[in-house]
């Protein structure tokens, strides 16, 4: 196994981090527990910011509810296999060796942050048109 041994207790940690993070949003829903964080965004101004809903749509797609995941936030729904694929891109991309690397053109960073700014305007429009984009 190719790196450092900090390395590797980074990746162990961090896929032990994951694994608890998910267990503890199967078990518990943030709906019904206080110890989940609530959107400071939504306290303040009473409206949806682009990740409202998303540890809800977390909670109910680790139970197998795509739907009702996709009723709670669209964008972290149809967002997922995006960062999978991303982060699949990235490994694969280190794993070519030093110097082979190739950053993410600055292209899709705008892209990126254009969808989410579109997605909470467009959650908070009035009229009841992008109803489906509110949890």
């Amino acid at each position: 196994m190719p790196g450092t041994l900090n390395q590797r207790i980074m990746v162990v940690a961090g896929a032990l981090t994951l694994f608890l993070t998910m267990a503890v949003l199967y078990r518990f829903d943030p709906a019904q527990n206080w110890f989940f964080p609530h959107c400071q965004f939504h306290a303040m101004t009473g409206m949806q910011c682009p990740g409202c809903g998303g540890l809800r749509a977390a909670h109910v797609l680790l139970h197998g509810r795509v739907a009702e995941a996709w009723r709670l936030n669209a964008l972290f729904v149809a967002g997922l296999p995006a960062a999978l694929a991303f982060a699949g891109w990235r490994w694969f991309e280190r794993r070519r060796g030093p110097g082979t690397f190739r950053k993410l053109p600055l292209a899709w960073v705008w892209i990126f942050v254009t969808v989410v700014i579109a997605f909470g305007v467009l959650r908070n429009l009035p009229g009841g048109v992008f109803a489906w984009a509110t949890p």
